[in-house]
């Protein structure tokens, strides 16, 4: 991580959770960064090689100046929209972009939204793999597991959202399901790490987090961490039904679904030795709560 990067970078979905940690790292490193967004720039930070852009800015598209990698935080489904542009841009053709081990973990779901959420990250990533193969682009394509930035996330966060309004968690039988919670840090340095080595190109890669454990174990640390007795209780599915519909009575759990709940029993933790062994990928050991209202 100490060699300097010398690169025009451009980032698509730099409003995202991890382009808050990758925008800084980038610059840090010495990258000449372009931030990409949809939505409208109000004001732009100063001091910092990071120039805020939208995506639709028609002076940006009309200029000579190239970009020489590529990283998309975007949904990966959404990437095929962005691909002209990036022929156009895309200098030294190299890209990464993040897709989701959702892709495995949720193919079995009983809800439909999850199914469709797997329909779209498989045609996304065969778009994007294909594309990059017919312009002869080096790709990388990474699939996160359960990602967390404390305070920002809509994982460990709405976990501790609900354990501070209520003092308590409920979880299904014993919670067994294997988990490998990764922070949105570590995946920045993940891309960092990829970009200096030629051995991520056209590989696809599983970011899994420091630590494995248990759903029952993860939702104990949380307690853990933000100075809580742990309060676990075990409910029987009928109940679950009931109380995923009193749920959505609140915005920060309008998504809930029993196949949420189902999945407390699943294993959802993956390897990241390929990555470790390529370009020496590396998760820290971190705090999944810091103090941050949720």
């Amino acid at each position: 991580m100490n060699e300097a990067l010398s690169l025009t970078v451009g980032v698509i979905g730099a409003n995202s959770l991890v382009g808050g940690s990758l925008l800084p790292l980038l610059a840090q490193q010495g990258a000449d960064v372009y931030a990409f967004t949809r939505k409208k720039i109000i004001s732009e930070p100063t001091g910092e090689p990071i120039k805020w852009m939208n995506w639709e800015n028609a002076d940006f598209w009309r200029a000579e100046c190239r970009i020489d990698v590529w990283i998309s935080l975007a949904p990966i489904w959404v990437l095929p929209g962005y691909f002209q542009c990036l022929e156009n841009h895309c200098k030294k053709k190299r890209i990464i972009a993040l897709s989701s081990s959702s892709i495995f973990t949720k193919v079995d779901s009983s809800n439909t939204e999850d199914l469709q959420v797997v329909q779209n990250l498989r045609r996304g990533e065969e778009s994007f793999i294909n594309w990059a193969q017919r312009n002869e682009i080096d790709w990388t394509l990474f699939r996160p597991t359960l990602i967390y930035k404390p305070g920002f996330d809509q994982n460990l966060s709405r976990i501790a959202f609900f354990i501070q309004r209520f003092g308590f968690f409920p979880i299904l039988g014993g919670g067994k399901g294997l988990r490998q919670p990764v922070h949105a840090d570590d995946i920045a340095r993940g891309c960092i790490l990829a970009l200096k080595h030629e051995k991520s190109c056209n590989k696809a890669y599983t970011l899994s987090g420091f630590e494995e454990m248990s759903y029952r174990q993860m939702v104990a640390k949380v307690f853990d961490d933000m100075g809580r007795k742990t309060r676990i209780i075990r409910l029987p599915l009928w109940l679950f039904r009931l109380g995923v519909m009193f749920l959505k009575c609140f915005p920060r759990f309008s998504s809930a679904s029993l196949a949420m709940i189902e999945r407390m029993n699943q294993n959802m933790a993956f390897s990241s030795q390929p990555a470790q062994e390529d370009f020496g990928y590396s998760p820290q050991q971190r705090s999944f709560w810091e103090g941050v209202e949720p």
